[in-house]
Formats: C-alpha cells, structure tokens, sequence
C-alpha cells in the first residue's frame, strides 16, 4: 500500500508538467506551432494510415516470397537467418520496410538475401523505396505546409480585422457607429491610418477612394463591420465570383449605353434633314475652329 501512494504521488507531481501548457498562450510563435500541429493531425492521420496499408501489401509480398525462399534453403545459412530476422513474418516485414524509409536501418542490409532468389523481388523492393521516399514522405511535408500556410492565413486575417476595429474606432469621434467622409478625410493622415493603408498596400494618396470603394451601398457612411469585412476583402485574392459579378456590371453598363445610342439615334434618324443640318452646323463648326486657331499662332511673337 505504501509503495502505490507513493507511485500517486510521483504520477500527481509529474501532472506539474502540464503548466507548460500556460506558457503556449503567452508566446504568440509558440502558440502557432502548436496549433499548427493540431490543425494537420487529422491530414497526417490519413497519410499515416495510407503509407500503413501501402506498408502491410508490400509486406504481405516479402513475407511470401521469403518464406518460399526459406523452405529451399538449408536451416544454417547465414542469409536465412538475416532473411528471417528481416522478413520472417509480417511483423518483421513492416518494421524492415518502415525502418528502410525513416532511416532505422539501410536498405542495402535489409535487401541482402533478396537479391540471390532473382531480380523480381530486388526490383519491387526497389520501387517501395523510391515512392515512399520520393512520394509519400514529400506528401507529408506538403501536409504540414498547406497546414502552415492556413494557420498563418487565418492569423492574418484576424489581425487585420483587429486593426480595422481599432481603425474605425479612433476615427469614429462621435462614437454613433458610423463613419462619415468628413471624418474619414480628417484621420486619413493620422499615424496608425497610415500604418493601416501600408498593411494593405494602400498609397496614402488612395485613402479617399478607399471610402468609396468601402461604401457599396453609396450611403455615404461606413459601418464597423462593412469597414472590416470591406478591408478583409481588399487583403484576400480577386476570386472568381468578385471577377463574374465585374464582368456582369460591365456588361450592364454596356447595354445601357447601346440602349441610349440606339435611342439617341432613332431621334437624330427622324429627319434626314436634321441630320444633315446637324453634320453641316459640325463642320462648320470645325472649320471655324481652324481658322481660329491659324490667326492665334499668327498673332505669337516671333
């Protein structure tokens, strides 16, 4: 009995070590290398289990073709034995092929032995090595980088909300919510504004057509949130739907001004006469101008 309270008392006084964790919320880099290993578990779980089974059918092969091996040669053959300490049972043949790819032992002693019953197992064995070394484990470096790079994404974009919010609310004086022009354009120059227009790669010159391009619904008022989701957008990349609804604006536009030329015409293609008065008041116009202009440049001093 004394000696299990003292094996709970070790357990309890090793429990200490979890106050490390506290530490992870004080150190932002820490932070995010934590939570960039649990964002990418349930990814490298599925890569771990596909290089398992990838493992166990190439050891189903080995073990077969050894054991085949084995009952032709004589019990104190030195390859035997290293053939059965390697690829003896299915056991030994997933540690042999997990160790020939994580370094746990060279391939070239796991390989001897092979090589004496013919090319084909040599050649298969072979392969195994390549697209696990050349495939697999890049596929679970690409796992924990496209993990990375949205870890950092979403921190970015949460920082950039952040410094809109405070943004918007050192230029809100009034404290209503809303951000006219005529405040916009009194802070524009302010430090942290400014601080803000570099983050999103904004010339302070461009700050006034930031407000227009943030006031879709033409209100002439700026909310926080249409402030803050209006600068997440600008950060983010144009995607397809942002490019479909421009195109789809353009093409609006167009129509509306063929609508107007087409009208515009109907009106001027009423008279024939209309229409040539029209096109001689515009030439005589022009000529005129000419003419004005030959007698200003007569007029310079030389």
């Amino acid at each position: 009995l004394a000696d299990a309270l003292v094996d709970i008392l070790k357990l309890l006084r090793m429990c200490r070590i979890f106050r490390l964790v506290r530490m992870v919320r004080l150190i932002p880099s820490l932070k995010s290398t934590v939570y960039l290993i649990a964002a990418s578990l349930g990814s490298f779980g599925w890569t771990a289990l596909l290089m398992l089974l990838l493992m166990y059918g190439f050891a189903l092969f080995f073990t077969d073709q050894v054991s085949t091996y084995l009952k032709a040669m004589p019990q104190d053959d030195k390859d035997a034995d290293r053939m059965r300490n390697h690829w003896g049972n299915l056991g030994d043949s997933i540690k042999s092929l997990f160790m020939a790819i994580t370094g746990g032992d060279d391939w070239r002693n796991l390989i001897q032995g092979l090589d004496q019953h013919g090319p084909f197992s040599p050649i298969v064995f072979y392969f195994y090595v390549t697209f696990n070394t050349m495939v697999m484990l890049n596929l679970v470096t690409g796992v924990f980088v496209e993990g990375a790079q949205r870890i950092l994404k979403q921190d970015a974009d949460e920082e950039l909300v952040a410094s809109a919010v405070r943004c918007f609310l050192s230029m809100d004086e009034d404290l209503d919510g809303g951000l006219s022009f005529q405040e916009f354009c009194e802070h524009c120059q302010d430090d942290f504004f400014l601080g803000f227009c570099k983050a999103l790669d904004i010339l302070p010159e461009q700050a006034k057509e930031l407000f227009l391009l943030l006031d879709r619904d033409r209100s002439g008022e700026l909310s926080m949130i249409e402030f803050a989701q209006g600068c997440l957008r600008f950060r983010a990349p144009a995607r397809a739907l942002d490019t479909s609804s421009v195109v789809l604006q353009v093409q609006e536009v167009m129509d509306m001004c063929r609508s107007q030329f087409e009208k515009l015409n109907k009106k001027l293609g009423i008279d024939h006469y209309i229409e040539n008065s029209t096109r001689h008041t515009v030439l005589m116009g022009s000529y005129a101008a000419c003419d004005t202009g030959r007698s200003s440049l007569r007029a310079l001093p030389t």
